[in-house]
């Protein structure tokens, strides 16, 4: 689905969504925040970071699923 989809049924079920053969879950909000982007360091642990910066193939993506 196309990101403008995604982002509406992942506020909708409160769930992350991500791009098809991507790591990255990425959360959207409402908030100053912005997007909430969460990625794998190894096994066990994960970073997170606040303002995700979407490049245009994020943009025009129809391969985004939500979790």
């Amino acid at each position: 689905m196309y990101i403008n989809q995604a982002v509406k049924q992942a506020l909708k079920t409160n769930k992350g969504m991500t791009r098809a053969d991507s790591d990255m879950v990425l959360f959207p909000t409402s908030s100053d925040f912005g997007c909430i982007l969460v990625v794998p360091c190894d096994s066990k642990n994960f970073k997170s970071s606040i303002r995700w910066n979407p490049n245009a193939e994020d943009l025009i993506a129809n391969d985004w699923e939500v979790l």
